[in-house]
């Protein structure tokens, strides 16, 4: 009896936690799958980069809205970037992909692209260049994927430090202020968000 117990108790966990990570939106956000090539190319074009696959679900979809918020030492200074694109009806028949990268120059400076693919072709924006300061290290992650989104929702979908700190600690799920104030309370950070509408 106690090892039938036991078992459904494990089974019921089991349960609930698949269940929470099926959680479907209007949009859902999935890690993007790429082959050597692009990922060799990634990594000679981009000092960092965040890629996305977005499955449209919600037909109403018209819109999608990235933005690269700065922050210092936890608290927000200006938004760096905003860049919005228009979702096609053909658009919303395959996964779209963002790709977000920031690229360091030779002189110090850096800028951030963003994009939004499709199989019919992409729409970007390049902002900067910024000065660089220069610190011990850096960390940069993205949120738990799969994520699910809503029209209206804004989320943050990636997160890029710069620290003297001996060490980052990484928050993959932002869903309040404190969370945010965690994850950016270092010198420098950059927080990318998505929005659909």
């Amino acid at each position: 009896m106690k090892r039938f117990t036991f078992g459904m108790i494990i089974l019921i966990l089991l349960l609930t936690t698949a269940c929470s990570n099926d959680e479907k939106g209007d949009a859902n956000i999935t890690e993007t799958d790429i082959n050597e090539f692009e990922s060799h190319l990634t990594d000679l074009l981009t000092d960092v980069s965040f890629l996305y696959e977005v499955d449209i679900e919600n037909d109403d979809i018209h819109l999608m809205e990235l933005t690269i918020d700065y922050y210092e030492k936890g608290a927000f200074k200006e938004e760096i970037s905003y860049f919005r694109s228009s979702i096609s009806e053909k658009d919303k028949k395959e996964p779209l992909r963002i790709f977000v990268a920031r690229q360091q120059s030779e002189d110090e400076t850096e800028q951030w692209i963003s994009s939004i693919m499709s199989k019919n072709g992409y729409t970007s924006t390049v902002a900067g260049p910024f000065p660089v300061t220069e610190y011990a290290s850096t960390a940069h992650n993205q949120t738990n994927l799969p994520l699910a989104i809503n029209i209206g929702e804004e989320k943050i979908i990636g997160v890029f430090v710069r620290t003297n700190k001996n060490s980052s600690t990484s928050i993959n799920e932002i869903k309040s202020k404190e969370d945010l104030k965690a994850a950016t309370d270092y010198e420098e950070a950059y927080v990318i968000k998505l929005k659909i509408k």
